[in-house]
């Protein structure tokens, strides 16, 4: 469990939070705000709902592992996390009110220059669309908190344009 992470009191502002209150009930809600201080470092949680309801709702005997499953599906589908294709885990999505120890890499030197080594292989143009039109981001193929080992891997990233960056995220966009 990591303890560097704190719940931003923004939580009840995040629009995709209240969604998953209004749309798949109050526990849900709970639940993603529950997870967060169990997540592991790399943001991760299993994708067991049995082993999510023993490690973050101990002791909740009003719970089962169906409500766990529907919550995390109605989490998924709102794209407050992302489960890996085996659904063994699951990730916080990026953009997500989760504060995690990962941040301070990703504005490091190292993730600097693989932005610029991306952003210049892809002549600064979208690889989904062709718009040179700023902000450009460097998005990661694989994921990067559950590919740590590819994370500044010039291979792993591709240029997106706002819209295509936020697309690939499930955010909207094109």
């Amino acid at each position: 469990m990591a303890r560097r992470r704190y719940v931003s009191t923004t939580i009840s502002q995040d629009t995709r939070v209240n969604k998953l209150a209004m749309q798949y009930g109050d526990f849900a809600a709970l639940l993603y705000t529950w997870m967060i201080p169990h997540a592991a470092d790399d943001a991760t949680l299993p994708g067991d709902p049995e082993e999510l309801l023993y490690q973050v709702l101990p002791g909740r005997r009003d719970k089962t592992e169906d409500d766990v499953r529907s919550a995390l599906d109605g989490m998924a589908a709102l794209g407050l996390i992302v489960g890996t294709d085996d659904g063994t885990t699951y990730t916080f999505a990026p953009g997500t009110i989760l504060e995690n120890t990962n941040q301070a890499e990703r504005r490091g030197p190292e993730y600097r220059q693989w932005r610029a080594a991306v952003l210049e292989r892809d002549n600064h143009q979208c690889d989904a669309c062709g718009s040179a039109e700023p902000p450009l981001f460097a998005h990661h193929i694989k994921p990067w908190a559950m590919y740590p080992d590819l994370r500044f891997d010039v291979s792993n990233g591709v240029t997106l344009c706002k819209e295509c960056h936020s697309a690939a995220h499930g955010w909207g966009g094109r």
